[in-house]
């Protein structure tokens, strides 16, 4: 996520993971590194674009994901 150009693949394939594991997975990864992904260039449009995701659908699931993120942020 923190290439120039890979930041476009680590978006697509959040977007296009075929079911909630891969996205639970995903979150898992990034949620101890939020601090430091959001102040790089790069890495900060996917975690707003994560976030943005996790807006649109107010699943329960998404729920619980974004108040990690954000405890993560805050923490």
């Amino acid at each position: 996520m923190q290439k120039k150009y890979s930041y476009h693949l680590a978006m697509k394939m959040y977007y296009y993971a075929p079911n909630k594991e891969l996205k639970a997975y995903f979150h898992k990864q990034i949620n101890g590194q939020i601090g430091k992904l959001i102040m790089h260039q790069f890495a900060s449009e996917v975690i707003e674009f994560i976030f943005s995701q996790l807006s649109q659908s107010q699943t329960a699931d998404n729920k619980v994901a974004r108040r990690q993120m954000l405890a993560a942020f805050y923490g």
